[in-house]
């Protein structure tokens, strides 16, 4: 599982990348909604996946 921590590093880069660009669209007053509500729902998926991939490792820790 060598991968793994570049994995989690990965991820949260991409949340940190979406919520900023979010963070762009509210201060430009939200003038496209779709690509707002898409950037939402990016980071909920981005989010769970890092969330599934740590629980994964912590798992994969405790059979050790």
């Amino acid at each position: 599982m060598s991968t793994t921590p570049a994995l989690i590093e990965l991820l949260q880069r991409q949340i940190g990348r979406l919520e900023h660009q979010k963070a762009c669209f509210e201060a430009d007053g939200l003038s496209d909604a779709a690509s707002y509500i898409g950037l939402q729902a990016a980071i909920e998926k981005s989010t769970r996946d890092l969330a599934a991939l740590q629980a994964l490792v912590y798992a994969a820790a405790s059979l050790e």
